[in-house]
Formats: C-alpha cells, sequence, structure tokens
C-alpha cells in the first residue's frame, strides 16, 4: 500500500516536524496550495484556493494584502474564508502512526488520540534522557540510570549514582581509621574533628618554633621534648635579638623624629618668606597706585588748562591783530 507523508499543521499532538503517513491519496482540493500539506486552519480565496495559516503568512504583504501564487487579483486577508468543512473531511482520511515501530493504522482522528500515548517508537528517559525501548524503560530506571538518586549507605543522603562512589569515598559519616595511631572510629568526622587535635601518634612540631626551635616528632615526643632546658637558651637569645630589634627600631625613630623637626623649621622659614613677598608686592601695589593717581591728576589738569592758555592766546592775538594791520597800511602808504 502506497503511503504519502504529510505535515499536519495546527494541531498540538504531532511535533512540527513529524509528518503523517496517509494510506490514501489527499485531494487536492483539501491541502495547501502552496505547501501540500493539510491543516486545521485552512482557509480559501475567492478563487477556491486553499491555504494554511503559516502559508498565508508568508504571502500577506504590510498593508494586509493578500497576494495568490495562482495570479488571482490581490484581496485583503480578511476577504479569506476559514473552512472547517475541509478539516473534518481530512479527519476521516485513513493514516499510519508515524513512529517507526508502531503499525497502527486508523483515521487521522483515532490517531490524535493514539499517538502521544504510543511507546513503540521508544521513550527518552525523564533522568538522563537516554532515549530507549519503553518496555526497557522501568528496569533502566531501577538498576542503570547514572542520573537515579541512591542512598549513601554512611549518611542516608541521595546522590546520583554517577558521583556516589566518589561522595562516599569523602563521606564525614563513613568509618574512620587514624593513619597515625590507626584507631578506628565510627565516623571520619570523629577522626578530624576530635582525635587528630589529641593523637599521641600524630607527628607535630615543637610550640617553640617561633623561637627557632625545629624539632619535630610524634605529639608523646614533643611533649617530652617540651620539657627539657634547652629551651631556656633559645628564649635568652630570643630575647636578646628582640632587644637588639627593639634598640635598632629606637634609633630609627629619634632619626625621623630630628628629620621632622628640621622639616618643621624649613616650613617656617619658607612661611615667613612667603610673608615677607607678600608684604613687598603689597608695598609695590601702593606705590603703583600713588603714581596712577598722580598720573591722573596732571592728566586732568593739562587737559583743563591747555584751552584756557589757548583762549587767552587767541584774545591777545586779536588785541594786536588791528593795530598791527594798521601799522601794516601805515607803512605801505609812506613806501608809496
Amino acid at each position: 500500500m502506497s503511503t504519502e507523508r504529510l505535515l499536519v499543521r495546527g494541531v498540538a499532538c504531532f511535533p512540527s516536524s513529524v509528518k503523517v503517513p496517509f494510506l490514501e491519496k489527499v485531494p487536492k482540493s483539501l491541502r495547501c496550495g502552496l505547501c501540500g500539506n493539510v491543516s486545521v486552519d485552512a482557509k480559501m480565496d475567492t478563487m477556491g484556493h486553499v491555504f494554511c495559516e503559516d502559508c498565508i503568512k508568508m504571502m500577506v504583504n504590510e498593508d494586509g494584502k493578500f497576494e495568490c501564487t495562482a495570479d488571482c487579483p490581490a484581496a485583503h486577508v480578511n476577504t479569506l474564508q476559514i473552512r472547517h468543512d475541509l478539516w473534518l473531511k481530512v479527519l476521516g482520511l485513513a493514516v499510519k502512526c508515524p513512529k517507526n515501530d508502531c503499525s497502527y493504522q486508523a483515521t487521522l482522528k483515532d490517531l490524535m488520540a493514539h499517538y502521544p500515548n504510543c511507546l513503540s517508537g521508544g521513550v527518552d528517559c525523564p533522568m538522563c534522557n537516554m532515549h530507549i525501548r519503553a518496555s526497557d524503560l522501568a528496569v533502566h530506571t531501577r538498576d542503570k540510570c547514572q542520573e537515579r538518586p541512591l542512598p549513601c549507605p554512611f549518611c542516608e543522603k541521595h546522590h546520583k549514582e554517577r558521583v556516589l562512589q566518589e561522595h562516599m569515598q569523602e563521606c564525614d559519616q563513613r568509618p574512620g581509621t587514624c593513619q597515625h595511631c590507626t584507631a578506628e572510629f565510627n565516623t571520619y568526622a570523629e577522626v578530624r574533628d576530635h582525635h587528630y587535635p589529641v593523637c599521641p601518634k600524630k607527628p607535630i612540631g615543637c610550640p617553640y618554633t617561633c623561637f627557632g626551635c625545629r624539632f619535630q616528632d610524634t605529639r608523646e615526643k614533643v611533649n617530652a621534648h617540651v620539657r627539657e632546658d634547652q629551651h631556656v637558651g633559645l628564649l635568652v637569645k630570643r630575647f636578646d635579638s628582640i632587644q637588639r630589634e627593639l634598640k635598632d627600631a629606637k634609633d630609627e625613630i629619634n632619626v625621623l623624629k630630628q628629620k621632622n623637626l628640621d622639616l618643621e623649621a624649613t616650613l617656617i622659614e619658607e612661611r615667613q618668606h612667603r610673608l615677607n613677598l607678600e608684604d613687598n608686592v603689597s608695598t609695590g601695589t601702593n606705590h603703583i597706585k600713588e603714581l596712577n593717581e598722580t598720573v591722573c591728576s596732571v592728566q586732568k589738569r593739562v587737559t583743563e588748562e591747555i584751552p584756557r592758555k589757548f583762549e587767552e592766546l587767541s584774545q591777545r592775538l586779536d588785541l594786536f591783530a588791528t593795530p598791527m594791520e594798521e601799522l601794516l597800511k601805515s607803512l605801505a602808504a609812506e613806501s608809496q
């Protein structure tokens, strides 16, 4: 029996990429004129052409005009008619389950109820997402899945199987054994928090390490070592060293104090010098001010005197002008 695989658009139970095998030829009148698939929301234009919603969106311009691929007159998208009757016909067509291992055949309407619950094609493990046969899912999640939660035998907390062994090696509630004295404890936390601080076999350093003693051994031997008198010499030596360091520090402090005094004296001199300069500047400013006032006074006096003197000279010239003119005329007459 020949089959034709088509997308069933607008149906939630089928993934957008799953093509359903139709066992009978699907008439063109039920299929989208552009993509050739069937759709729950098929619409028809005025010329009887059928299109699915996805293709219609690609055929509508920014003005809402629907441009048919069959060279029909452009019309507004609102003029398209929804054809539910076409979908009812599609629901009655014979189909096969698209999962490879499933032989289920029925109408498309019945397949829509069957497909979401079909286990023939395998399932994904809800914990690790591994794709396995549905019949193996129970065993996989119970015994094999690396992501399944398992209880730690020591602390009883649940951890994923893939990290459980690593956790058990580090779990504070695992049985503990002191690596120094081999004493055994119920939990490693007891060894770490309570036993190690007092274990007589644990290697430790001498408490006088900060004074120069380099002795290291078990706690028992270190305690015996501390009771020896040799540490008195270390203490005296360290005390002398501290005294020398203290003297050097005091000498350095005295030097710094003297430098500070010298610096303060220099600052005082600089401050006095600055004050002197400011006084000189102030005195010079006053002199300049006095000179400016003198110049202004002279300019004012000159400005007032010159016109007056000029007027006096003009009047004197006028007094001599007439007699001089008569004298010149008289001299001219006598010469004739």
